[in-house]
């Protein structure tokens, strides 16, 4: 896939694989909005997260202040509620403990360096391993009956589960504004192309794009001479020796090398360019095949200081991981099924007075290791769809070109409402009972498309496909067939419980705003 007018970026610093990218024209033209329009709270929000210092206190402040807020609800909500006569002076007492050992644990565990260079799974990971230490930590202060003041168990957890709630809503709603603010143009890192490998760089630009992560604006790249296949995407800046104009020009922050083969001879140039980075004090990172293939894990030996590549297993073919996956599949979809059940009662109720046809529509889908299966789904088009999409072939052309269509003629009215809040697709939780999908996976293709995915298809099917998954909350319908291929394929990459969990608190949030639907 080739996508004009991207920009690079990245939000994992020990891993190339992960850069991100949005689809913005160059430095000279950006679609964002200028710095002048940028309001004022977007330009102070940028001051606080400039720096490593502001950025580490702008951090432990909503930290405080969700734990402070979680703290006093769960008092409350003991004295309300469950009616305990708790004593005050002893829960404001281990109540700062926690926070004084909650902020040292992050602090450990990096939490508060630059915000949005951790990927969010990992984000989340970190958040709630490290409050987790820190109700630990509580809980050993407890044992030890400091001064003889009791310790509030029941009430102290409650408090804790509405921190973590708000300590998560905080640091995830500070991403979204990091998000808003780089759309104006702010708190954006330059990068320079230092290569002529175009076809490697375009190849990474198509993956980073789908992430739609905007933090990094690639300006250009220097070269020997221009590359016959450069496109708008990068503008020739000119040679290695021009680095120091530029890096003063442009005010650099960071280099991507993209090097044709390696030899002795590239080696030793590589070697010298790295230095003469390292005097200008610009961050280098290096494209290579090697390190970041997905199939293999690089680590450093301890003695000999060689890197060692071992081969890895995909972590969505671990038994642990296919396991726990499979028992958060079961109690999420039974959680969900009862929850839903007045919505169910209600949206039968509407598609039978709306024709008075069938309430459900069998999809005929792919499952895991290409078994077919029947997806349940809520019918939301015509009685004769599949007849009026045969005999209009333009309709039918438009369909087949990206299996989605626009303004389809054969929704019904009901129907149109149940696809924007995507409850059509709520009957799915029975395929996941039945072992056929799960609630998080790649996109559910038809037998006939999974050409369309070349040799990656035989590894797509290795997988339950999902209710929702990391396309359903990048943009849906608004994306095109060849980015939903790449989003199946990058979450199986980077699959892990936690990437789960990013995706179905989001899914809430793009059904509600109805990103990409149709």
């Amino acid at each position: 896939m080739s996508s004009p007018n991207k920009m690079l970026s990245c939000s994992d610093k020990d891993n190339l694989a992960c850069f991100e990218i949005s689809a913005e024209p160059g430095p000279e033209a950006r679609a964002f909005k200028t710095q002048v329009q940028a309001p004022y709270w977007a330009k102070w929000l940028e001051w606080l997260l400039k720096g490593p210092c502001r950025t580490a206190l702008t951090l432990g402040f909503f930290d405080v202040f969700a734990v402070s807020s979680g703290m006093m609800i769960g008092f409350a909500f003991s004295r309300m509620v469950l009616e305990r006569e708790e004593e005050t002076a002893g829960y404001l007492l281990f109540s700062f403990f926690f926070i004084m050992f909650l902020i040292a644990v992050f602090y450990i565990k990096e939490n508060y360096g630059k915000l949005g260079e951790r990927r969010p799974e990992y984000e989340l990971q970190s958040i709630v391993t490290g409050s987790l230490i820190a109700l630990l930590c509580i809980f050993i202060v407890d044992s030890i009956n400091y001064k003889g003041i009791k310790f509030p168990q029941l009430s102290f957890i409650i408090a804790f589960v509405f921190s973590l709630m708000f300590i998560i809503v905080c640091r995830f709603g500070l991403r979204e504004l990091l998000k808003t603010i780089w759309s104006y143009g702010l708190a954006r890192e330059k990068v320079l192309v230092i290569g002529d490998n175009i076809k490697e760089i375009q190849s990474l630009l198509d993956q980073l794009h789908i992430q739609r992560y905007e933090r990094f604006n690639v300006i250009g790249y220097l070269a020997q001479k221009p590359s016959n296949g450069s496109n708008d995407n990068l503008t020739y800046l000119g040679q290695f020796k021009d680095l120091p104009r530029i890096k003063k020009d442009k005010q650099i922050d960071k280099v991507l090398f993209a090097m044709r083969g390696y030899s002795d001879q590239r080696h030793q140039t590589l070697i010298h360019r790295l230095n003469e980075c390292a005097k200008l004090q610009i961050q280098p990172l290096i494209i290579s095949k090697i390190f970041n293939d997905f199939n293999v894990s690089l680590t450093l030996e301890g003695y000999s200081e060689v890197l060692t590549l071992e081969h890895r297993e995909p972590a969505y073919l671990k038994r642990s991981l296919r396991f726990t996956k499979r028992l958060l599949d079961i109690l999420g979809s039974l959680t969900i099924l009862i929850c839903s059940a007045p919505a169910w009662l209600i949206i039968i109720l509407l598609i039978k007075l709306n024709d008075g046809g069938p309430i459900f529509f069998r999809h005929r889908l792919l499952g895991r290791n290409g078994k077919i299966f029947y997806a349940f789904k809520f019918r939301t088009m015509v009685m004769n769809a599949q007849e009026i999409l045969k005999n209009d072939p333009e309709l039918f052309k438009a369909f087949s070109a990206n299996y989605k269509l626009e303004n389809d003629p054969r929704i019904t009215r009901v129907g149109k409402y149940l696809r924007k809040l995507s409850l059509d697709e709520l009957p799915q939780v029975l395929n996941i009972l039945k072992g056929d999908m799960s609630l998080v996976g790649p996109r559910p293709v038809k037998e006939e498309e999974l050409e369309r995915y070349g040799e990656f298809g035989a590894e797509r099917i290795k997988i339950r496909p999902g209710l929702t998954g990391f396309w359903q909350v990048s943009g849906r319908c608004a994306t095109s067939y060849e980015e939903r291929m790449l989003m199946d394929k990058f979450y199986m990459y980077k699959y892990s419980i936690w990437l789960d969990a990013v995706i179905i608190l989001k899914t809430p949030i793009a059904v509600f705003f109805g990103h990409g639907a149709t």
